[in-house]
């Protein structure tokens, strides 16, 4: 796979992963070129036989992040979609679009409480969509302690979303 296959391959998730780390869209673009520099800068350094393409990226996405972060001097939460316009799926009432809308933002506040790694950990599973073993071998965690992050993480989350935070 060449560089060009790969940056469209993976850009959206890229995007999405710095889009939740980021204060807002522009910040998120500017991540999201920092990280995709730092991928084109490694791009020849990636062994298939020490991890997959998928926990590679995203190793180096958490890195460059971390730098990218350093480097202004900003440390900043991920945040969900609550800037972004929210479209009405047809059939969807605007109530139903309403309540959905709250729910978001009451769950982006819950996350809001966690730990940096706990925030970290819940968007690589939950967002990213990678598996435990996954995010072990990007962090440098064993995957039984991300399963224990994780669901001390989904406790923590339900226990702030039933008590109205």
């Amino acid at each position: 796979m060449n560089f060009e296959d790969y940056y469209n391959t993976f850009f959206t998730r890229v995007y999405n992963y710095a889009r939740y780390r980021s204060s807002g869209p522009q910040e998120a673009e500017d991540l999201t070129s920092c990280i995709f520099e730092k991928l084109y800068q490694r791009f020849e350094e990636y062994n298939p036989q020490k991890a997959t393409l998928e926990v590679w990226t995203f190793m180096l996405a958490g890195s460059a992040a971390a730098d990218y972060f350093r480097r202004k001097k900003i440390r900043r939460f991920f945040s969900l979609s609550t800037e972004q316009e929210a479209e009405i799926p047809s059939g969807e009432t605007a109530a139903g679009a309403l309540e959905q809308a709250e729910a978001e933002q009451q769950l982006h506040h819950a996350l809001l409480k966690l730990t940096d790694k706990e925030r970290e950990i819940v968007n690589l599973h939950f967002y990213q969509r990678l598996k435990q073993r996954e995010i072990a071998a990007a962090t440098g965690m064993t995957p039984s302690n991300v399963g224990v992050i994780l669901h001390r993480s989904a406790k923590k989350l339900k226990q702030f979303l039933e008590n109205g935070i």
